[in-house]
């Protein structure tokens, strides 16, 4: 973890960890507000949640074969199903 602070007093802390062969990029922000970030093997977004009040809010990013982004997600909120565009 690392925590770092700005001139005008505020602060974030970045958090890393690795499940199987995605890495979470966690920053939460003074007073709470939280955003994480998921990337596979290759370092590709796959998920980004952001906090909202008590509920997390994520946007899920589908590749095709050659490594462009091939769908995207409407925001979900966690527990429901993806729905993409």
């Amino acid at each position: 973890m690392r925590q770092t602070n700005s001139e005008d007093g505020n602060s974030q802390q970045i958090s890393y960890s690795r499940d199987g062969g995605k890495q979470t990029v966690t920053t939460t922000q003074a007073g709470g507000v939280r955003s994480a970030v998921v990337v596979d093997q290759l370092g590709r977004e796959v998920r980004a949640d952001e906090k909202i009040g008590t509920r997390i809010s994520s946007v899920h990013t589908r590749y095709d074969t050659l490594g462009r982004v091939h769908q995207q997600s409407l925001p979900v909120f966690e527990g429901g199903t993806p729905q993409y565009t």
